[in-house]
C-alpha cells in the first residue's frame, strides 16, 4: 500500500487484489475513510465484483460484505 499524497494522505494506490489479506487490506483502508485505487480482474465486471464479494465475506462477514 503506497500512500500518494504528503503526510500519509488519504489516497491509497494498492496493487491486484488477488487473495483475502489484499482485500482485507484494500476494504480496511478504504472503511477507515481513504480513497483506494486497485484492480481486481475478472473476465467481466459481474465475475470481479463477485471475487471481491467473496473475498471480504470470509474477513468482514456477511452482513458487510453486503454493502459492497
Amino acid at each position: 500500500v503506497y500512500p500518494t499524497a504528503p503526510n500519509g494522505g488519504t489516497m491509497l494506490l494498492f496493487g491486484e487484489v488477488r487473495d483475502q489479506a489484499s482485500a482485507s487490506e484494500v476494504l480496511r483502508a478504504a472503511n477507515q475513510g481513504h480513497l483506494v485505487l486497485t484492480t481486481v480482474h475478472g473476465s467481466t465486471i459481474e465475475s470481479a465484483l463477485r471475487r471481491l464479494i467473496a473475498m471480504a465475506s470470509r474477513d468482514l462477514g456477511q452482513a458487510q460484505a453486503q454493502d459492497l
